[in-house]
């Protein structure tokens, strides 16, 4: 193994060895900086590496459910330590068992994660009418990401008309993701999104936090859509 190899597994054992460490900075710590370190190659030991650290975050879980934001942030690195490529059925029965823990922040990583690895899944169309805003705006997401259907584009307007801000910044979250997907798109496609992003605008003075500042961030990305296209 190569040094940054033996790096990225250290940072996993370190991940693994610090979540029950009283202080959770400790681990979240070790995990951006495993997020912001460039893996220059992949090797099966890294990936079963990881496979143990995300059993340990569901066993942990199962014994106590405020390990719920360790597990989340251990599932948001499966693609980016496993390659499409590695995907095989011990991870997806992994990431089915994380599917199905009664946690919402938990369920909709997951969902992030398999629209990745198995974006056809029909998991996705079964939850874009959840409750959970988490767990619809990710399955809009990959549903949308395949083909963006007139009906997925009045699901994102029934978020952003929501009277809940928590569904308004998810809402305001889908377009943002949307504008990067699209941005090379036919014209035909960027004009479907054109009624979500006229909307945007008017969030940017929301009274709740948490919308006003999802719009803003949204909103410099339709600008700089904006000029790209100019």
């Amino acid at each position: 193994m190569n040094s940054n190899q033996v790096l990225v597994i250290s940072l996993i054992d370190l991940l693994s060895s610090s979540m029950e460490e009283p202080n959770k900075d400790l681990f979240f710590n070790k995990y951006y900086q495993l997020r912001n370190l460039s893996i220059e190659k992949i090797t099966p030991k890294v990936i079963n590496s990881y496979k143990k650290l995300l059993k340990r975050g569901i066993l942990l879980f199962n014994k106590d459910r405020n390990y719920n934001s360790m597990l989340s942030a251990i599932i948001s690195l499966s693609y980016y330590i496993v390659p499409v490529e590695y995907f095989d059925a011990e991870l997806f029965e992994t990431l089915q068992i994380c599917y199905n823990l009664p946690d919402g922040r938990v369920k909709a990583n997951t969902l992030t994660a398999l629209g990745e690895f198995d974006p056809d899944s029909e998991l996705f169309k079964e939850n874009i009418d959840s409750k959970f805003n988490r767990i619809a705006s990710e399955a809009i997401l990959v549903e949308a990401k395949k083909k963006l259907t007139n009906n997925l584009v009045m699901k994102v307007e029934d978020f952003l008309n929501s009277s809940n801000p928590f569904f308004i910044a998810s809402g305001i979250y889908i377009v943002g993701q949307l504008i990067q997907y699209y941005q090379n798109a036919t014209r035909s496609e960027i004009l479907k999104l054109d009624p979500l992003i006229k909307k945007i605008n008017f969030y940017c003075k929301h009274p709740h936090e948490m919308v006003r500042k999802r719009a803003l961030k949204t909103f410099t990305q339709i600008e700089l859509y904006y000029k790209a296209i100019a």
